[in-house]
């Protein structure tokens, strides 16, 4: 088994540093595997040197045999065209994120199953959050789903379980300028001077958890597209973190905040800063409604490994499948030209008994001899079919890769 993780260069987000980790996880297991990076450009390396760490090994093209596995996520999946031969993959990291890559075509078609999936029988559906679960179950009648989540940064885990109870809290509230913004602007303003508002970005990770180790709240009133990492890190650093019931949001399984804190008029200003001012005045006593949702963030790597080794065993069971039944098809003409010989062999031993019973003994012994030619048929075709299996094996094992 080969795997390959499509992913799109020189972009450093949650979702791609996942299909790194995954890479990761992979090697570690023994497991032949490359990143399949595409818009690479040929004079810059394509890895984000943030994801160096995971020693990735990449390739720039597909190797399309009975033995490879293409894995790709939910906005890479016009790629799995490439793979005829092998099993695919696809990953829903993400849902709003399909809609975003394949905006015009699904407006055009007037339905989100634009590939489809709903018909593929030979694709299996990965998916990393309840939200995506209920897509792809609702949206392509998709009934055979694996789970296959993720974890935040082991960097931000250290820190976080280190100084979280360390530093002194002060009253900032933390937020993400690139998501959800705009629904702020009005908060900000509104809201009393004596709470800082500091927006999350120009930091190295372990900045943004030392940040998380002083703040109060972090709030996140954007789309949810998939289980997101900085509600997670942010509670693991000790924030009381406030949500919306966007996507993701909307599951308790995949933001599992307690349900008061995740707010659904974004118009409704007063109640939201009376939620601030809770978190901010009341913090410690607030912060303990979050460590049953922290227990389940520091689980989530151990139960990732056990995903892992689960999707791997399934893989293997539906390569097996699909290689018994590619060599089957190939060699079903051969197989059936032997049962006739075979036929025609007993055929031909009747014929000789009868005709050696009649004291025929010339003629009986002609039909032994015609024994003899379709026997010697026979061995020769047995040899082809054992040969032509043996040799496609051997060219499969050697068939290497290679990488940049």
């Amino acid at each position: 088994m080969r795997i390959f993780i499509a992913c799109p260069a020189n972009f450093a987000t949650g979702g791609t540093e996942l299909l790194h980790q995954l890479s990761w996880h992979l090697s570690n297991r023994g497991i032949e595997n490359y990143m399949l990076y595409w818009n690479v450009n040929p004079v810059v390396p394509p890895t984000p040197d943030v994801f160096m760490k995971y020693q990735v090994k990449y390739v720039v093209s597909f190797i399309d045999d009975e033995q490879s596995v293409l894995i790709v996520p939910e906005t890479g999946i016009g790629i799995f065209r490439v793979c005829q031969k092998g099993m695919t993959i696809i990953w829903w990291l993400s849902v709003d994120n399909y809609f975003l890559a394949y905006h015009n075509t699904i407006a055009q078609a007037g339905k989100a199953d634009i590939f489809g999936l709903k018909d593929r029988s030979d694709v299996i559906h990965l998916v990393q959050s309840k939200y995506a679960y209920h897509f792809v179950q609702k949206e392509f009648g998709i009934r055979e789903i694996l789970y296959l989540g993720d974890y935040i940064n082991d960097d931000i885990v250290k820190i976080g379980t280190e100084y979280r109870d360390q530093m002194h809290r002060e009253n900032i509230c933390l937020y993400n300028p690139k998501k959800g913004a705009e629904n702020l602007k009005e908060i900000m303003g509104q809201c009393r001077k004596d709470i800082q508002w500091i927006p999350l970005q120009g930091l190295s990770p372990e900045q943004m958890a030392l940040l998380m180790c002083r703040a109060k709240v972090y709030i996140d009133f954007g789309n949810h597209p998939g289980k997101d990492r900085i509600p997670r890190e942010a509670a693991v650093c000790g924030c009381c973190v406030i949500t919306n019931r966007e996507g993701s949001a909307s599951f308790a399984e995949d933001v599992g905040i307690p349900e008061e804190y995740k707010l659904l008029d974004m118009h409704d200003y007063s109640h939201i800063l009376n939620t601030i001012y809770d978190l901010t005045d009341n913090y410690e006593k607030c912060a303990k409604r979050y460590d049953t949702y922290i227990a389940a963030i520091l689980n989530e790597k151990e139960e990732f490994e056990k995903e892992i080794d689960f999707m791997l065993g399934e893989v293997r069971n539906k390569i097996l499948n699909h290689s018994l039944q590619w060599k089957g098809g190939q060699y079903n003409g051969l197989f059936g030209s032997i049962q006739k010989s075979v036929a025609k062999v007993y055929s031909l031993y009747e014929a000789s008994q009868r005709l050696y019973a009649d004291q025929k003994i010339d003629e009986s012994v002609k039909e032994l001899l015609k024994v003899e030619n379709v026997l010697s048929a026979l061995r020769e075709t047995n040899y082809m079919v054992i040969e032509d299996m043996l040799v496609r094996d051997e060219t499969q094992e050697s068939n290497g890769v290679i990488c940049q």
